[in-house]
């Protein structure tokens, strides 16, 4: 516009000179560098860029009033690549004819597993989880998949009484993107939940997102407290760096281990093979920094393949040295050779990084008095980061 105004006195001085010398100015190509109409034109096209270019700052940082993205969580665990604000946001629909808990799992549910997921939640009476693992088809995907994962663990499992036990995330690779659990008190606070929010639309919402979906309803395993006690010692939450300076027989795990696992039948008895694998090394695991934070028994597949796997096991690792150094011990070698005599080939191992994670086996979340009714102590108002 400096340039514009000092070399065109057409246009700031137009009051001042005659239609004669205007037009003979026109004529000779005077007046500056162009004519007073090119020079109109130009500036209403800068006028348009610079309009276009401020509201285009408006609708992205300023839109919602804020320029803080609400989205926006604190980093725990190892750095993975950055999310972006998801464009949507979940929400139970509310209708004058709930949708029932039968109807909504044989939508979710496919296939010859809506009968088995609704047997099971219609007759389980005691502590149950829900395990999810996934793979993105986008990262607008992988957005709004944790829009999905903010409102069950913000808003369903409050209301059911349930807790989140592990968020996890794996950039990439082949068997998973995300694996996330949570517990809820038994069936009819699952079945209740879900019938009162209306969660079918946010399942279908859900069901679009995934290029990979597998879910299941579980129970926890007993072998930890009751045979591999020295495996239940790990940390028992995520822990603040403050908390952790003050308290240094603490830490957080780099990464956890998910143990997806198959036994195989006859004639080999696989559950025998990989428990001669725990037995041999529970003590080489606990010395260096490896612990089970969960196992979990699959009772009903809901979306995958039924059958697939038998027990999807959660395991802490300290550091990944001693993971190495626990992996190169003789009795390590000698007891991987059970391992994998009792597994099948679908069966597999990745480590996955922390959002959230609990200790279902820790001594002072475990209830040793074992009944249906038994639900973890451990949630996340549990954690030392509210006290420092």
């Amino acid at each position: 516009l400096h340039f514009i105004f000092k070399n065109n006195l057409g246009i700031t001085m137009a009051g001042f000179k005659s239609k004669q010398s205007r037009a003979q100015e026109d004529e000779k190509g005077g007046g500056g560098c162009c004519s007073r109409k090119k020079c109109l034109i130009i500036v209403v096209l800068l006028l348009v860029a610079l309009g276009g270019a401020g509201f285009a700052v408006w609708w992205f940082f300023f839109k919602d009033g804020s320029f803080t993205n609400p989205w926006a969580s604190e980093d725990r665990g190892l750095p993975t690549s950055s999310p972006t604000s998801p464009p949507l946001t979940f929400a139970p629909t509310v209708t004058s004819s709930p949708t029932s808990i039968n109807d909504i799992l044989d939508t979710f549910c496919p296939d010859n597993n809506s009968l088995e997921a609704r047997r099971f939640v219609n007759t389980q009476r005691g502590t149950f989880y829900v395990i999810e693992i996934v793979k993105f088809g986008s990262d607008l995907a992988k957005s709004r998949y944790e829009a999905y994962k903010n409102f069950i663990k913000n808003d369903i499992i409050r209301q059911a009484g349930g807790a989140l036990v592990f968020d996890f995330t794996k950039d990439g690779g082949r068997n998973f993107e995300s694996v996330f659990i949570v517990s809820y008190p038994g069936g009819n606070a699952f079945r209740e939940i879900m019938e009162d929010t209306t969660m079918a639309p946010i399942l279908n919402t859900r069901k679009s997102l995934l290029s990979e979906d597998s879910v299941y309803f579980a129970t926890l395993n007993r072998d930890v407290p009751e045979k591999y006690q020295e495996l239940a010692n790990g940390p028992q939450f995520y822990s603040t760096p403050a908390f952790i300076l003050n308290n240094p027989e603490y830490y957080n795990p780099v990464a956890f281990f998910v143990h997806a696992m198959k036994f195989l039948g006859t004639p080999v008895n696989g559950r025998e093979k990989v428990a001669l694998f725990d037995a041999s090394t529970q003590d080489v695991k606990s010395k260096n920094g490896i612990f089970a934070h969960g196992w979990f028994d699959i009772i009903s597949t809901c979306r995958g393949r039924t059958g697939e796997f038998d027990q999807i096991r959660i395991e802490s690792i300290k550091t990944f040295e001693e993971m190495g150094d626990a992996m190169a011990t003789n009795d390590w070698v000698e007891a991987q050779r059970n391992r994998e005599a009792g597994l099948a080939p679908a069966s597999y191992s990745n480590y996955a990084y922390y959002t959230d994670f609990g200790n279902l086996y820790h001594p002072d979340n475990f209830s040793p008095v074992w009944s249906p009714a038994w639900s973890p102590a451990w949630s996340p108002a549990m954690s030392p980061a509210a006290e420092v």
